[in-house]
């Protein structure tokens, strides 16, 4: 979910959800792994075809009981780094 929150006077934009919360964990998840971007396997599925990765495993983050599996995010494939 995406919007304005707040008062009028101080109104932000802001994104909250699942896929936010995941997205905050992984980011903090960059500094155990020593890796400049951490992918769950959802967004894997969905760029597989363009990217290059490299499996971490699973993890269970925080607020999840199902663990996830993680990739780090090595390179575009050659045909889309033209």
């Amino acid at each position: 979910m995406v919007g304005e929150l707040g008062h009028s006077s101080r109104l932000e934009y802001s994104a909250m959800g699942d896929a936010t919360n995941l997205a905050a964990r992984l980011e903090h998840l960059t500094r155990e792994y020593d890796c400049a971007v951490i992918i769950s396997d959802a967004t894997y599925k969905e760029i597989c075809d363009v990217v290059e990765v490299r499996s971490l495993g699973e993890v269970t983050v925080k607020g999840r009981s199902v663990p996830t599996m993680i990739y780090s995010l090595v390179a575009l494939r050659d045909s889309y780094n033209q």
